[in-house]
């Protein structure tokens, strides 16, 4: 079985083209940049033939590239552009190559930003997205699920949240490179509660949805996460307990939270550091037949 990776030099890609090759499977990378990871080859994505001759002989395609971050007036294009375009465009070639499975990586923030204390969402929550990033994925899973409607290859879309790894991104990122600062962080006893997903425990996920001989056509968008919700307080000690940094956190009062959560510039980050947002994967174990196995957990980032 063979099984092609976009983005194969990107963070998560990186994680999954190692844990193909250990596991023995024959894994081809395609990549935008030249690289000297093994097997990851560069192509150009916006020349079709280019896509289909590297795709022969693919039983499975995980579609890994994405957009995350655009500013200025031009965001919702540049994440339409990559997000919404791209990922068509490379489904085409699969399809042209004759893949019989194309999994793509989306996000649950297809489904929104929070949810309620004890509503986590599931796979069948109705899609919420509250910005752009998140309205690009969906507008991008809609159409996937269009082109393949009476096609024969099977399309699954995954919705991870926030992916732990051993060298965090965007707003974690931030938070670690504050904490380096010796700083105290303003993050002490938070209550909320949130889920994220090991690129471990995803890779896994990622690996059985590719080469599991059960059908998956016709399934929902699948959630992934770690098992147990952590609020942003317990997440952040145990990012900086993983790379041997003190804990110096201090309270700021809700009534100051509040006040920072109404002003334009500062709405996102307060909500991601300070609301909860929960995951019910359960569906998607049953509806696929994995299960995290029990070295999965909320421990270091993501693991001791």
């Amino acid at each position: 079985m063979r099984i092609a990776v976009t983005g194969a030099n990107g963070f998560v890609g990186r994680h999954l083209m190692a844990q193909l090759q250990l596991a023995g499977l024959d894994a081809i990378g395609l990549c935008r940049k030249a690289t000297e990871q093994a097997n990851c080859h560069k192509v150009s994505f916006q020349d079709t033939h280019q896509v289909v001759a590297a795709l022969e002989g693919a039983d499975s395609l995980i579609h890994l590239i994405g957009k995350a971050h655009a500013q200025g007036q031009n965001s919702w294009q540049a994440f339409q552009e990559t997000n919404v375009h791209l990922t068509l465009q490379i489904a085409q070639a699969a399809l042209a190559a004759n893949v019989k499975r194309f999994i793509y990586v989306s996000s649950v923030k297809a489904l929104g930003e929070t949810t309620e204390p004890g509503t986590p969402f599931n796979n069948a929550s109705a899609p919420d997205p509250q910005d752009d990033y998140g309205r690009s994925k969906l507008l991008a899973e809609q159409q996937l699920n269009s082109l393949f409607s009476d096609k024969q290859a099977e399309l699954i879309i995954v919705r991870p949240p926030l992916i732990w790894g051993e060298t965090p991104k965007g707003n974690l990122a931030a938070l670690l490179r504050w904490a380096k600062t010796g700083i105290p962080l303003p993050l002490n006893k938070l209550h909320n509660k949130r889920h994220w997903v090991s690129v471990e425990l995803l890779c896994e996920f990622l690996i059985h949805l590719a080469t599991t001989q059960r059908v998956l056509a016709q399934l929902p968008p699948l959630l992934v996460s770690d098992p147990h919700a952590l609020s942003t307080t317990d997440a952040i000690k145990r990012l900086l307990k993983a790379e041997n940094l003190p804990s110096r956190f201090f309270s700021l009062p809700q009534p100051l939270w509040r006040l920072l959560a109404r002003l334009p510039m500062l709405r996102g980050p307060v909500a991601k550091l300070t609301e909860s947002l929960e995951v019910d994967a359960q569906d998607s174990w049953a509806a696929t037949g994995w299960h995290p196995t029990r070295h999965h957990g909320n421990h270091g980032t993501p693991n001791d």
